[in-house]
Formats: C-alpha cells, sequence, structure tokens
C-alpha cells in the first residue's frame, strides 16, 4: 500500500507515516464521539445540520448574550 501511494502521488512516505495520521484520526473521531453523545448534540447524516435539545440552544445562547454585552461595554 505504501508503495502504491509514493508512486501515485511520488511522495516518499513511509509506514509510520500512516500509522500516526491513522492514530490521530482514531484519537479525534474518539473525542468527537463523547462530545457528540455527552452534548446530546446530533448531525443529521442527510442534510449535515447540527441539532441539539432546546435546552442545549437556550443554555448557549445566553451565554453568547452574555459574552457579547460583556464585549460591548
Amino acid at each position: 500500500m505504501v508503495e502504491k501511494f509514493n508512486l501515485a502521488y511520488n511522495m516518499n512516505v513511509n509506514y509510520g507515516f500512516f500509522k500516526n495520521k491513522h492514530d490521530e484520526f482514531k484519537k479525534a473521531y474518539k473525542r468527537w464521539k463523547f462530545l457528540m453523545k455527552s452534548t446530546g448534540i446530533r448531525v443529521d447524516p442527510e442534510t449535515s445540520i447540527i441539532d441539539a435539545p432546546d435546552e442545549w440552544w437556550e443554555a448557549h445562547e445566553s451565554v453568547i448574550i452574555h459574552n457579547h454585552s460583556h464585549y460591548n461595554n
């Protein structure tokens, strides 16, 4: 696989490069999955629209309003 990649893209990477990228993506996916479960936020797979419970939006809208008013004073 590594040889075919190097030939196709005229690069010189080794197996470690792919292993590191795989490990990075795996960690990022685990963090994303945890956040999605713990916050109640979800992404609609058909529309890619972010959806969250009304309580979540209300809590975060109040934070945004509070922060916005703080910076305007």
